[in-house]
């Protein structure tokens, strides 16, 4: 079995998502740093042009107003910008504790939302449209794509497969508070925001694995930035050898990750040793080794191939 250590973390939180947060970006830090082993910040950018042309209604209703489009101007962004890189920054405790900065980034809603995340602070928003613009804009930084609630409607945020780009989109988030959209079969689909599901075939991830991509699939909250990585709503696990920076970011690359959707289950698993993320170019026998840990009873283990069930533990 593999000699990678699994890390513990958050890598869809947003932060700045209303005018008025209830907590500062400092303490949202500290409370990751309580409970993961990494944190990426996904600032709420909220200048896509998805909602107004989607219909979506702002909520003033609410003890903190969400206006969901166009109440950011370049000031605000830049500074709500810097201070999250800042604090990113300030955070970042190598062996301790690993930060990321990063933003959510959701175009025209014609290619799905992605969020943004680099390795090192000083990565610009840009505000463009689509997702072919955005990764080309992407090119040549360290710097990573990953789309997320991909099974909405393809071109109402669900994610269009017709454009991948797989070094800059190595993941996908397949859960969070928003539901699941592993496939268009799913018992707790994307049912939880009106104004954008439900969920549908087309954007699924079972879909980009039909097309042929390579592309690995995490859990995350999607929360508004009181208590990142909270429980039952998604986290994400990497498989890296020391928790830095550079370690889990090479671990993001490869692919060496996955999610779960309430308690920290360990899996350790591998096909003819390549371990999980690997692409195995085999002939002949395939061995499938998995090892699983887990804090309570476990239901079952399903291993699948091309979408089917071929074997259940």
């Amino acid at each position: 079995m593999s000699d990678y250590k699994v890390f513990w973390g958050e890598a869809h939180d947003n932060t700045y998502q209303f005018a008025s947060m209830p907590v500062t970006i400092d303490e949202v830090y500290r409370r990751a740093a309580s409970h993961l082993d990494f944190y990426a910040a996904a600032y709420y950018t909220a200048f896509a042009n998805a909602f107004i042309e989607g219909g979506h209604l702002s909520e003033t209703n609410k003890p903190y107003e969400l206006i969901l489009e166009g109440w950011k101007d370049r000031k605000r962004l830049d500074r709500e910008w810097a201070e999250v890189q800042e604090v990113s920054l300030s955070m970042y405790r190598p062996g301790k504790f690993v930060t990321f900065p990063g933003y959510e980034w959701q175009g025209d809603g014609s290619s799905g939302d992605h969020n943004v995340y680099s390795l090192k602070e000083g990565l610009p928003i840009f505000r463009v449209n689509t997702i072919a613009q955005l990764y080309e804009c992407l090119a040549g930084h360290d710097a990573l794509a990953i789309p997320h609630h991909t099974a909405y409607h393809p071109g109402r945020r669900g994610r269009d497969w017709s454009v991948y780009n797989e070094e800059l989109s190595p993941f996908a988030e397949l859960y969070s508070i928003h539901g699941c959209s592993e496939t268009d079969e799913e018992l707790i689909g994307l049912r939880q925001n009106s104004h954008m599901g439900p969920g549908q075939g087309g954007g699924t991830y079972q879909d980009a694995l039909d097309l042929g991509y390579h592309i690995g699939a995490v859990c995350s909250t999607d929360n508004w930035g009181d208590m990142p990585g909270h429980y039952g709503n998604g986290r994400m696990a990497c498989l890296a050898r020391e928790l830095t920076r550079e370690s889990l970011w090479d671990a993001f690359k490869a692919r060496r990750v996955y999610g779960v959707t309430g308690d920290r289950i360990l899996i350790d698993f591998s096909v003819n040793d390549g371990v999980m993320g690997s692409i195995v170019r085999v002939r002949g026998k395939r061995v499938i080794r998995v090892k699983v840990v887990c804090s309570d009873a476990l239901d079952r283990i399903e291993i699948l191939r091309n979408g089917r069930v071929i074997d259940t533990y």
